[in-house]
């Protein structure tokens, strides 16, 4: 059974919210793990009881198999059967969900580092692709506060990457380099995936989209960053 949008949304907002820190929506999703595990141990003695009961009747059809009360007794205790287990199974999986989403600590930002400008050269060459900027020198970690603001601006939407594939199914934590061209207008021209050990062609699409909308300052000239995002590690 698949799970409601509501429980998506609701898990998806609270934990949009949640800081690095414990907070009151992180103790929130924990109540809402106890209630549902409280919930799902007393469906699952249900589904026990109603089973015990359904193979007793069902022995008793055996050497009665005209018996009009036993029939509809299996009919009844067979869809109280199905039905509880499709509680079960709903719960398990929103208890997946939100067992998982808890479990995750956010993404950590690595030190940006600059790979061009473009116009900047060896041995009197230009360099025209993004392609052949990977052989110049790397400069020293940038730390100015303009470009990584205006990353850590999007926090929100990247770790929703991340976290709109951990709703669907466990993933392993793991880290993503986006390299990305700012032009002297300070749009992003291009982002692309350098690396990554998430291996989730999905969760890095939407990484270099939401890098692709960001805007930096002004420049002199158009400059190639190397950005690493660390996710849930």
């Amino acid at each position: 059974m698949s799970i409601h949008r509501s429980t998506l949304h609701f898990v998806l907002v609270l934990v949009l919210a949640l800081p690095f820190e414990a907070s009151a929506e992180s103790r929130t999703v924990e109540i809402e793990i106890a209630r549902l595990r409280t919930e799902l141990d007393a469906l699952e003695r249900t589904y026990t009881r109603l089973d015990t009961s359904l193979t007793s009747v069902r022995e008793r059809l055996d050497k009665s198999p005209e018996d009009a009360a036993l029939k509809r007794q299996e009919e009844s205790l067979s869809e109280s059967l199905g039905d509880t287990f499709e509680k079960i199974t709903e719960i398990r999986s929103r208890l997946d969900v939100l067992e998982r989403v808890h479990s995750a600590t956010r993404i950590r930002f690595g030190d940006p580092i600059i790979l061009g400008p473009i116009s900047q050269s060896l041995e009197g060459e230009r360099f025209e692709s993004p392609e052949e900027l990977d052989t110049l020198p790397q400069h020293a970690p940038i730390t100015s506060l303009p470009l990584e603001s205006v990353v850590r601006a999007v926090h929100e939407p990247l770790w929703a990457c991340y976290l709109n594939e951990l709703q669907r199914r466990p993933l392993s934590p793991g880290k993503v380099v986006v390299k990305f061209v700012i032009q002297p207008n300070g749009s992003v021209s291009s982002a692309t995936t350098k690396s990554s050990t998430l291996y989730n062609p999905l969760i890095e699409g939407c990484v270099n989209k939401v890098v692709l909308g960001l805007t930096f300052s002004v420049r002199d000239d158009t400059s190639i960053v190397s950005y690493p995002l660390s996710f849930n590690e």
